[in-house]
């Protein structure tokens, strides 16, 4: 009931007066948007944008083109990323989990205390997400979620494989703790993140059928690890069901990493711009970059050297 009360004081984007003609109201809510009236130049850009994509609809084709299938993978995977962490499986099995871990403490306890850290941290994320940056948050949710999700796999192997029943009594605080943590990392970054850059990434052309895409497929994970966690648990136990999302968060947190592009504070032309460069985008993310700038320190003490030898 709050969020639909809070979506009657949000405006309509931009692009979308735009798309409907609606100039001025398009210029007002781009200045209520960015917070200042100094936006001449990205409304320009997104005016030419959407002009351009409405004078030529677009076809699956567009999609597989150099500027627009990098945003298409990476929108994809932050989507998987997300499904397949195993956050539905946490929040739909919680009680069960804190059930077959043999907490002292009441499942019905364990499970408000989680609920408590996913309220607060999802407020928490909304008020640095424009303060920190998308990768840090993304490269910060996926690290906390990995360490936590392996942890309560650590836990159950303990509890079922090892058998030793006086270990996983003194560590029974475990699976609340490592589950809060869990949610507290998901809520920061993987939980509203993905769905904020697949509004960022696609140009306006492409927009509507990318993120029909990305959003059908985001659903689709979402019934298959709600669907299956039972069977994968049966199959191979609790402990090594939770490594297997923690193993696939690794994953995610290298994609981040090398591919995950910063869009805070970019204007829609220049986060376009990079993926239309002749360079692969990617080059311009700070690991790659650092490559490169070493790569090029490199080169460049070779010409001196060579240089003050004289054999150029």
């Amino acid at each position: 009931l709050i969020w639909a009360i809070l979506l009657l004081f949000i405006p309509e984007s931009p692009a979308q007066y735009m798309i409907e003609k609606k100039y001025r109201e398009a210029r007002e809510s781009l200045e209520w948007l960015r917070g200042t009236v100094f936006i001449e130049t990205e409304f320009e850009e997104i005016q030419r944008e959407i002009e351009e994509s409405l004078a030529t609809p677009a076809k699956f084709t567009d999609l597989l083109q150099k500027q627009n299938l990098p945003p298409l993978i990476i929108s994809m995977y932050l989507m998987l990323g997300q499904q397949l962490c195993g956050i539905n499986a946490v929040i739909f099995y919680v009680v069960g989990i804190f059930n077959a871990a043999g907490s002292s403490i009441p499942a019905q306890y364990e499970s408000i205390i989680v609920g408590v850290m996913q309220v607060a941290s999802t407020t928490l994320g909304a008020l640095v997400m424009d303060k920190l940056g998308r990768r840090i948050l993304l490269l910060s949710s996926s690290f906390l979620m990995v360490i936590s999700i392996s942890t309560l796999g650590a836990y159950f192997y303990i509890k079922e494989n090892l058998n030793d029943v006086d270990t996983a009594t003194k560590i029974e605080a475990i699976p609340v703790v490592s589950l809060s943590v869990f949610i507290f990392g998901f809520s920061i970054g993987f939980g509203p993140i993905p769905w904020l850059m697949m509004s960022e990434l696609f140009s306006p052309k492409v927009k509507g059928m990318a993120s029909s895409m990305a959003t059908l497929f985001n659903w689709t994970l979402a019934f298959c690890v709600t669907k299956f966690f039972t069977d994968l648990v049966l199959a191979i136990t609790e402990a090594k069901s939770f490594w297997v999302f923690g193993g696939i968060t690794f994953v995610t947190f290298l994609f981040c990493l090398l591919f995950v592009p910063e869009t805070k504070g970019k204007s829609f032309e220049s986060i376009q711009a990079l993926f239309r460069s002749s360079r692969p985008y990617f080059l311009e993310i700070g690991v790659w970059r650092l490559c490169g700038a070493g790569a090029q320190q490199a080169d460049n003490q070779v010409l001196v050297e060579a240089d003050n030898d004289g054999h150029y």
